[in-house]
């Protein structure tokens, strides 16, 4: 990932509260793409919530 790109990344990451392993971070070459990825992470994660018991579960 780009210096500048990684950053954005980063900071994205904090003021989402998401915490990703170092090492394990995927390869995102423009910011859109670290936007559409940080949704898609937070989707995925309410969506297994839901169906765990979590507050949202219908």
């Amino acid at each position: 990932m780009e210096r500048e790109i990684c950053k954005y990344f980063m900071k994205r990451l904090k003021e989402e509260k998401i915490q990703i392993l170092p090492g394990h971070y995927p390869e995102l070459k423009t910011k859109e793409e670290v936007d559409k990825w940080i949704s898609i992470i937070k989707k995925s994660f309410e969506d297994f919530f839901k169906g765990k018991g979590g507050e949202e579960n219908e």
